[in-house]
């Protein structure tokens, strides 16, 4: 019963407010031009890349360079350098010659160098970018393979390995290419427990213009780096609901975010007893703790007592459910150029906290 009032909480999201993250991506009339102001530093590739964006196929290699220090405290005061290549192809189906409403959507990231993370001290990573394509080390992994599919000009499907960098899209807090590049300013932390990237699906709505309501059904345990279909919704599902819409006051513009998840997936609960947490915690780094013997047994029952207890199984929730929220609204922008300016943003979120 519980899952069927997640789903329908979803549903409920879905009628009342995630971004369709495979729609096509806008193409200029060239990537040439004056290396000042073309889209792409390497330009049109001698018209190649003109020809192929006229037929729908989109491919951008991006890589961001971090260069990162601690000016005082943290635990180490030193600067580390980080990088990130991306590499993104997008097919627009119907361009392509092929058949209308499709988008083809493939992206990869490959990190490397030193982050700064352990060295902050920080409990939040002061670079989001170091945290993909998963939080670690150097990885290269798979972030999407997406195919989308619109059956009329209002509602599609979508399918396969599916990026959550998307969600809770904000105008000024979520590009870590352009905004800020603080992980707290990048994604609600309410969506902590939720995969970077997953297996799934879900349906798309887009019923007037600025609106798009989005609901899913994506393993909770995807990650970049394991691209076993097999593995998907082994422990669970996660079931996730998004909305946002676009709302003009005094012709400013501005953004309504919704959304929310539930997922059945059994996690270590944050309700446990201390003293058994202390005790596993001994047992799992000194393992003689366990099966002592008679000798070490004795001195135990001597000094440590408590030591003898038997640990108990870690406490498990296999419920878990968060909400969040945010808006930007431009206060002022200069004439005809809606998307500068000056404005403000706003996140919120919640979780059971369990």
């Amino acid at each position: 019963t519980t899952s069927l009032w997640a789903l329908a909480l979803g549903l409920l999201l879905l009628a009342i407010a995630g971004p369709a993250h495979a729609q096509p991506v806008d193409i200029p009339a060239t990537w040439g031009g004056d290396l000042r102001y073309r889209p792409r530093l390497t330009g049109s590739w001698g018209g190649l890349r003109d020809d192929l964006g006229k037929k729908g196929v989109v491919l951008d290699v991006d890589l961001l360079q971090t260069l990162q220090g601690v000016a005082s405290g943290g635990r180490n005061e030193v600067a580390t350098y980080w990088g990130l290549a991306e590499y993104t192809l997008n097919v627009d189906t119907q361009k392509l010659g092929l058949w209308p409403g499709g988008f083809l959507r493939v992206q990869g990231l490959s990190s490397f160098g030193q982050n700064i993370n352990h060295a902050s001290g920080a409990l939040l990573s002061p670079n989001f970018a170091s945290l993909l394509p998963e939080p670690g080390g150097d990885a290269t992994g798979l972030m999407n393979l997406t195919f989308m599919q619109f059956l009329s000009k209002h509602v599609g499907v979508f399918l396969g390995k599916v990026s959550g960098l998307g969600a809770d899209d904000n105008a000024f807090a979520h590009n870590y290419h352009t905004d800020f590049l603080n992980s707290a300013l990048n994604l609600n932390l309410a969506l902590a427990l939720f995969p970077f990237t997953a297996y799934g699906g879900g349906v798309v709505l887009l019923p007037w213009d600025g609106a798009v309501f989005t609901v899913a059904a994506l393993d909770p345990s995807g990650t970049a780096t394991d691209n076993n279909i097999g593995d998907a919704f082994e422990d669970g599902v996660l079931v996730t609901a998004e909305g946002r819409v676009t709302i003009k006051p005094f012709g400013l513009v501005g953004h309504q975010l919704l959304g929310g998840g539930w997922s059945n997936k059994e996690r270590i609960s944050l309700v446990q007893d201390p003293t058994n947490i202390g005790r596993t915690v001994l047992n799992n780094q000194f393992p003689r703790l366990v099966d002592p013997g008679p000798v070490l047994a004795r001195f135990l029952e001597r000094f440590f007592p408590a030591l003898l207890v038997p640990t108990q199984p870690l406490n498990r929730e296999d419920d878990t459910w968060t909400i969040y929220y945010n808006f930007d609204q431009y206060l002022w922008s200069p004439e005809g150029v809606p998307d500068r300016g000056i404005g403000v943003f706003f996140r919120f979120g919640v979780s059971d906290g369990r």
